[in-house]
């Protein structure tokens, strides 16, 4: 029998061979990503505004397919009209999403477990640009839906006047909206006063 030293440090486990030690093993970026856009759902006032986004936009078109002139029934005014309010609304998600963190005290959770805060500040942002595209390609839907249900309900032709230079500018507009607040939120880290901001 050997007498071991109790202030000596306890030996490593051994592992398999070639295997990696769990503590050393990194989390893939694409859990990280998926794990943000949990985020970005999982609390009342963010689950809130995204549905206020479908809800702003669905609005906005049906205000201008049952109340708008002939000449604002075309899927390019459509998506315009729609486009302003979102990029006021859309940059709030980003932003709730980075300022949560802070206020629930998850940042300690967060970058315990991911301790490059590099690597999950880039996976708050890729969350925040897949909501804003995703947004946009809501708009358009809603847009479309809208040109041919006020077309059909006042017996004109469909206007599809949308080109893919407009489509991709007003997606580019909204993904540089939230990337703002986004921005904006990584720097003041408090939601009021980055929404305020925003």
């Amino acid at each position: 029998m050997t007498a071991t030293d109790p202030t000596a440090p306890p030996s490593a486990a051994p592992s398999a061979a070639g295997s990696v030690p769990r503590s050393s093993a990194r989390i893939p970026v694409r859990r990280l990503l998926d794990v943000e856009l949990r985020k970005t759902v999982d609390t009342r006032a963010s689950a809130a505004l995204l549905a206020g986004v479908a809800g702003v936009a669905a609005l906005v078109v049906g205000a201008l397919a049952v109340w708008g002139r002939e000449d604002e029934l075309g899927l390019a005014y459509l998506a315009r009209s729609v486009a302003y309010p979102l990029q006021l609304v859309v940059p709030m998600v980003a932003a709730l999403a980075v300022t949560g963190e802070w206020t629930q005290r998850g940042a300690l959770a967060t970058f315990a477990l991911v301790p490059r805060r590099g690597r999950v500040v880039g996976a708050k942002a890729a969350a925040g640009l897949v909501v804003a595209v995703g947004a946009s390609l809501l708009s358009f839907a809603l847009s479309a839906l809208g040109t041919a249900a006020a077309s059909a309900a006042r017996g004109i032709d469909p206007v599809w006047d949308l080109s893919l230079d407009a489509a991709a500018r007003l997606t580019l507009l909204l993904v540089l909206a939230t990337a703002v607040g986004f921005a904006l939120a990584v720097a003041i880290r408090a939601s009021a006063p980055t929404l305020v901001a925003s």
